[in-house]
């Protein structure tokens, strides 16, 4: 009795880390917001754990279920309610996976007959809709998730479900034969999978790192090229202050100056002259103070005649 309760707990320990761990390997693949992977072999697990020891593996498998969602980095950001009860459809779908197997295929499936291998695909595709349905529902996300999530749960069994066998189905001396002929064949498209996966994934982060910089390239040109403007028109504006600010001018020349500047510069909208003219004391001296300088809009391109005069001092 001891031997059988230990054995148990054995399995238990097994199927809970193994659903943990390859449940965190899929999810390696999922992309935010639902972090659906695309090919989820937890699921195939589960459903042979089912599939042999239901209900006992239960508990462990719900154990091994609330780890993955709570440890790992994607599945943890969800509130803690809703992780805790996006626990139960994986759990209620490997269930009706095992029913569903047992009674269309048998409750010794071996999977050595063609019409055997197709009755199990086709529980797989069907029972596999339960866990996105249900999962889609409680989050709210799109149809396209749960179409995601549901391409990797049938992916996740179909090759899952034969190597899991191969350690625990019954009768254990057929599947164990099955190493090379099943678990090495399930084992490379395995590896084929996660390697276009990985290989796919490093296109899609180089093209978008090269997005990223080109689109940065292009801003700082932008920006460069709008500083320079901003660095020529300033010192235009410059030497022609410095040269009429002592010689004078004309509201004619000031309109040509005008239209020249705008005409290099498409982005100017207006241009005023605003001349610094000191106050004077009534016995001719010029004010030195801080409010004894007056700054009249004296010529504007294109013409304001609402601001033509005014002095901008008055607003202090």
């Amino acid at each position: 009795m001891q031997i059988i309760a230990e054995k148990y707990l054995f399995r238990s320990l097994v199927l809970a880390a193994a659903y943990a761990l390859f449940g965190s390997l899929g999810l390696t693949m999922a992309l935010p917001p639902s972090y659906a992977s695309p090919f989820f072999p937890a699921a195939g697990i589960a459903l042979a754990a089912v599939y042999i020891d239901a209900p006992r593996m239960l508990p462990a498998l719900m154990i091994g279920i609330l780890l993955m969602r709570f440890s790992n980095q994607q599945t943890a950001l969800f509130p803690p309610l809703l992780n805790f009860l996006l626990s139960f459809p994986p759990l209620i779908q490997a269930v009706a996976g095992s029913s569903a197997l047992k009674r269309f295929v048998g409750s010794d499936c071996r999977l050595d007959t063609g019409s055997e291998i197709s009755r199990f695909a086709l529980v797989v595709i069907f029972t596999s809709l339960i866990n996105s349905i249900l999962s889609v529902s409680m989050t709210g996300f799109s149809l396209q998730m749960a179409v995601s999530w549901w391409v990797g749960d049938v992916l996740g069994t179909l090759l899952f479900f034969p190597l899991t066998m191969i350690f625990i189905g019954a009768p254990e001396a057929i599947w164990f034969k099955r190493m090379w002929s099943v678990g090495l064949p399930v084992f490379l498209m395995v590896c084929v999978v996660t390697l276009s996966f990985v290989q796919s994934s490093r296109w899609e982060q180089k093209e978008a790192s090269y997005d990223s910089d080109r689109s940065a390239a292009a801003i700082r040109h932008r920006i460069t090229d709008s500083l320079d403007s901003r660095k020529i028109l300033l010192r235009e504006i410059s030497t022609f202050y410095l040269h009429n600010s002592q010689a004078g001018m004309t509201g004619s020349e000031f309109r040509e100056y005008g239209d020249e500047v705008k005409k290099n510069h498409p982005s100017l909208l207006s241009i005023e002259w605003i001349p610094g003219i000191p106050d004077r004391h009534p016995d001719g001296r010029i004010g030195t103070g801080i409010g004894e300088m007056h700054f009249p809009v004296t010529f504007a391109d294109p013409p304001d005649d609402r601001n033509l005069g005014f002095d901008l001092s008055s607003s202090r």
